[in-house]
């Protein structure tokens, strides 16, 4: 008898312990697991050679190597197709409003993402090609799960196709992993000079497992040495001029030509005439721009006066570590 009373104050107590747990604790569990996990590298795909499905066009007085966010919005269709477009920052951070406050700017009846993705250097000669990625607006019926899988392409000139030299996947699940502003970021090493793109597959699944739908993204294209140094960027104010990359990344050393006095003369004397100006020379350096050890000539077409100070600390030891 006396068991069996104890047996009933136990259930009495855990009927009294569930009847006070609050309702929102049943979400802890999924709360309190990875949002974000690592899946691990994806060799089979090194070596591949993939399509850049968005490539920017720069003009002669734009600096290809600016580091910038792109926005893409991906729609996922009942279909199990989907489709990608690149939109503007604005159109993102407008969707991004309208995803928090259920207005039109998104049609509610899309089912898709507005993500931004980016890649940069790491720290100065840390050998690194650093990616982000976040999740900026959801709308319609929202995944319960995303894969990124997070393509590095290496390639020897600023192409509509690059060469998968590493490759991991990342997958988001639950409350905190499917929202906006989570992030995916991923550190790969850039030892090689090159110019290097980001390439993500990103897929989107249900409860089940159920591919809703996959498409592509890509960042910018940006040229590394084998420091994992950005190009550096300068502007000629007087000729409005910039400082052009190189156009490959696989130029072979070379005996470099002769460069006098005279020949450095002659140009700041053309130079002059051409782009008035009030430089004082002796504080500037002419800068080949595809240098003579890389095979550059002496066309004035290869000059731009760069500050002394600029050029020694910043521009020849990139071209060092080339």
């Amino acid at each position: 008898m006396k068991k069996i009373k104890w047996l009933l104050s136990m259930f009495m107590v855990v009927a009294l312990i569930l009847t006070l747990t609050p309702v929102g604790s049943t979400i802890n569990a999924e709360e309190n697991g990875p949002s974000i996990q690592f899946l691990g590298e994806n060799k089979e795909d090194i070596g591949q050679e993939v399509k850049l499905n968005f490539v920017k066009e720069y003009t002669e007085y734009e600096n290809p190597n600016e580091i910038e966010d792109r926005y893409y919005f991906i729609e996922y269709k009942e279909n199990g197709s989907s489709v990608t477009t690149e939109i503007s920052e604005q159109q993102a951070f407008q969707n991004a409003a309208a995803s928090e406050t259920s207005s039109a700017v998104t049609p509610s009846s899309l089912n898709g993402i507005t993500v931004s993705t980016r890649v940069d250097a790491g720290a100065k000669d840390a050998r690194k090609a650093n990616f982000k990625a976040t999740i900026m607006s959801i709308t319609g019926s929202k995944p319960n799960k995303l894969d990124f899988k997070l393509n590095l392409g290496r390639s020897m000139t600023r192409s509509t196709t690059t060469n998968i030299v590493s490759s991991v996947t990342y997958t988001l699940s639950g409350v905190l992993g499917i929202k906006v502003g989570a992030t995916v970021t991923h550190s790969f090493d850039a030892t090689v000079t090159g110019f290097y793109t980001v390439v993500s597959d990103i897929t989107a699944k249900n409860i089940l497992g159920v591919v809703l739908g996959t498409d592509t993204t890509n960042t910018s294209t940006i040229l590394l040495n084998t420091k994992g140094n950005l190009y550096p960027i300068y502007t000629d104010v007087a000729s409005a001029k910039v400082m052009k990359e190189p156009a490959r990344a696989d130029w072979a050393r070379t005996t470099p030509i002769s460069w006098t006095t005279s020949d450095r003369n002659k140009y700041i004397d053309w130079y002059n005439k051409e782009y008035p100006n009030n430089y004082d020379w002796t504080l500037n350096h002419v800068h080949h721009m595809r240098p003579r050890n890389l095979g550059g000539t002496n066309d004035y077409s290869n000059l731009i006066p760069i500050l002394n100070t600029h050029h020694t600390s910043v521009v020849s030891p990139w071209f060092v570590a080339y």
